[in-house]
């Protein structure tokens, strides 16, 4: 997530917390019982999450990509599912 983004979302909701890194990687450290990400993040526990707003990263689904047949386009549009 682009992080002026992520700030203006925090900015006008207060309370909320906002995760910009790599679905996987918060999957990876929650389901390994981590209880904070790599910037001192309290990560969610079971019951915690009330809501998940997200979408699939544009690059790969945009009819601009030239690209979007490479590994790291497949790799960008397989992160719908792991937020799934």
């Amino acid at each position: 997530m682009w992080d002026p983004a992520a700030q203006a979302f925090r900015l006008n909701n207060p309370g909320t917390t906002v995760f910009t890194e790599d679905c996987n990687v918060l999957l990876k450290l929650v389901m390994s019982g981590e209880k904070t990400n790599s910037l001192g993040q309290k990560l969610p526990q079971k019951g915690d999450v009330e809501m998940l707003c997200g979408g699939p990263p544009c690059q790969g689904f945009s009819g601009m990509n030239r690209f979007n047949s490479r590994t790291y386009s497949k790799f960008k549009n397989s992160l719908v599912v792991s937020y799934l």
